[in-house]
């Protein structure tokens, strides 16, 4: 039965820093919270009763490290736009927040301004039922479902085309299989997928799209090693439950790119993606109220909202969405005007004006330039609210290794911090950042052998961006000496691919448990 790879599918003023100061220590010294079973996916938000085509409201929501950052962006009683922030810690799956208001800070072309905080508007409660659904109730209104915006034009029954790199994890949370899966490979009995274990083993699955599970059942039929998966894909995530040889795991997948080297994650040598979520101005972190924007790209397709400022000092924002290719885009900035705000029931906006042009260029998932309307080019780079390099903390949690070069999956829980590295329970595996600049990482593990010295269980270098990463796994038994890495020359560029499943919270990444 031939396969061949379907054609990919169509591409088609935030807050002050110093609000989130507070949130930066507690990220540093995390309160007991309880366990989630997934984390709600950053990007854009929509009440899902006011979608009807016409302008309206939404929110941008960020979560890391067990905290969650929302903008809201929605319009005074006199129909003006504005926005509100509301950062609050998640504590199962559940968060309560002021909704804070702004004025005074930046407007396109206006060079430096700080703003100050205005008061508030009143308490948001978010419950989220899921990574992708949540119940909400903002000030002076009913609870409302909410859901996690998706403007990628893929059916739900399309199996995406995509590589995976999945993890197959017991009841513990331990990996024990990986696999780099691609999937949306058409056959002539529909949708499938290949699954390749470190071994270099490669397993032909075929699957089809269950209306009851709103997810895919796949299966290798009578072929050994037998597999049976099923699993929901929401944009970059994927997870469910797999089956291997009869044992059975719970399934957690991250996108890694698509056939055709567009929409990276992870490698650098292909077009970057920025993450979904949060970005700031990088020459504007003073401590003081600002601007900032909420980024998200889906198939082709850049959405920002950015918050900021009119000349008069009054909060506002503006929309811009646009082709993204080759890591760079560009659009109209929109305002908007006489939409709902808290409490006023049904309003539908209008289109009140266009700022000028945004564009955007990005050299990495996390970092790039920016020029707004009036302005030069400025770097900007993904908030991280949660520790971030040089400092371990940034490096613990449940972490699946897919390791070519051993031919093997390796599970390695990061707990505690020890002077500049990450370390197991006992010590074993240390982590540590090699440049932080570059968010280079190398993880070891070593047992001394008399007469020979200390040797390596595990030599992982890979770059660090979040919660996954790529580089190279060295081969083990290698001498370990305390002033030379040994080399890696002739090891196999991307042999390593690294997944953060579990944060240090011990909140699950990701979609959770699907089934």
């Amino acid at each position: 039965m031939s396969r061949t790879v379907r054609p990919w599918l169509q591409r088609s003023p935030l807050f002050r820093s110093a609000v989130l100061a507070g949130t930066i220590a507690l990220a540093a010294n995390p309160p007991a919270q309880a366990a989630s079973d997934f984390t709600p996916l950053p990007g854009t938000w929509i009440v899902s009763a006011e979608q009807d085509g016409r302008p309206g409201r939404g929110m941008a929501i960020d979560v890391q490290d067990g905290v969650l950052v929302m903008q809201v962006y929605n319009y005074r009683a006199n129909g003006t736009a504005t926005f509100h922030l509301a950062v609050g810690n998640i504590d199962g799956n559940q968060v309560a927040a002021p909704l804070k208001s702004y004025r005074g800070g930046r407007y396109f072309g206006s060079g430096p301004l700080s703003g100050v905080e205005d008061g508030d508007a009143g308490e948001v409660r978010i419950e989220f039922t899921s990574a992708t659904q949540a119940q909400l109730r903002f000030p002076g209104e009913p609870t409302v479902a909410i859901q996690r915006f998706r403007f990628d034009n893929t059916p739900a029954s399309a199996l995406p085309s995509a590589y995976w790199l999945m993890s197959m994890q017991d009841s513990s949370g331990k990996a024990v299989y990986s696999a780099i899966a691609l999937s949306g490979v058409d056959t002539s009995t529909g949708p499938a997928m290949v699954m390749a274990l470190p071994n270099g083993t490669q397993l032909p699955i075929s699957c089809s799209y269950s209306a009851t599970l709103q997810g895919f059942n796949c299966s290798n039929g009578s072929a050994t090693p037998s597999v049976r998966l099923q699993f929901q894909t929401a944009l970059q995530q994927l997870s469910g439950t797999a089956q291997l040889n009869g044992s059975s795991f719970q399934l957690v997948g991250q996108r890694m790119l698509s056939p055709d080297g567009y929409d990276s994650l992870v490698f650098s040598e292909t077009t970057p993606v920025p993450a979904s979520g949060t970005w700031i101005v990088t020459g504007e972190k003073n401590g003081q109220p600002g601007r900032g924007m909420a980024i998200d790209v889906q198939t082709g397709t850049l959405v920002m909202q950015v918050y900021n400022y009119q000349a008069d000092g009054n909060a506002s924002f503006h929309l811009g969405v646009g082709a993204f290719a080759s890591g760079q885009a560009s659009a109209p900035l929109k305002s908007y005007q006489g939409g709902r705000y808290f409490g006023s029931g049904a309003l539908s906006g209008t289109e009140a004006a266009t700022a000028g042009d945004v564009f955007l260029d990005f050299s990495s998932p996390t970092r790039g330039h920016i020029r707004f309307p009036g302005e030069g080019a400025v770097a900007i780079e993904r908030f991280q609210f949660a520790p971030v390099a040089p400092d371990p903390a940034s490096l613990l949690g449940n972490w699946t290794f897919h390791d070519t070069t051993n031919k093997e999956t390796a599970h390695v829980a990061l707990t505690q911090v020890d002077g500049t590295a990450a370390t197991t329970a006992g010590g074993g595996v240390r982590c540590s950042f090699l440049n932080p600049a570059t968010a280079q990482v190398r993880c070891v593990e070593t047992f001394t052998i008399s007469g020979r010295g200390s040797v390596y269980l595990k030599d992982y270098r890979f770059v660090l961006q979040t919660d996954t990463g790529s580089g190279k796994a060295l081969q083990a038994g290698e001498l370990a000496r305390s002033d030379v890495l040994p080399d890696d020359s002739s090891t196999q560029k991307n042999s390593l691919l690294a997944l953060r499943t579990m944060d240090r919270r011990g909140m699950k990444l990701g979609l959770g448990t699907s089934f």
